[in-house]
């Protein structure tokens, strides 16, 4: 097993603040253009799941594709950091009550295959 270098740590910490302030702020744009709430850390836990459910659903590429698999867990991933970071108090990724979002949107990018 190969040791992780300060450099390559620090840099991988620095793409992570990237992708969080990124999906941050792609969330906070569809939010705003729906006049919905932009702060995520403001929603209480079900409303925040609701509304997730619902970006989760709608979010495509600028080309209107639909993202990877892949992009949609690192954008979860990166909106976990951003709530952890605010000290929300749920886990949108381990806390039962926001799964559904993200399994209906991983089911319909499934059925495109």
């Amino acid at each position: 097993m190969r040791n992780i270098s300060k450099n390559e740590k620090t840099s991988e910490n620095e793409n992570m603040k990237k992708s969080m302030e990124y999906w941050k702020n792609v969330f906070k744009k569809w939010a705003n253009e729906r006049n919905f709430q932009a702060n995520l850390e403001e929603y209480k836990s079900d409303v925040l799941d609701r509304t997730l459910s619902q970006f989760y659903a709608e979010l495509r590429k600028e080309n209107r594709d639909d993202h990877e698999p892949k992009c949609l867990k690192v954008m979860q991933a990166s909106l976990e950091r951003y709530l952890k970071s605010k000290a929300y108090p749920k886990s949108i990724i381990r806390d039962g009550e926001f799964l559904k979002g993200i399994l209906y949107t991983i089911f319909r990018l499934l059925l495109k295959m």
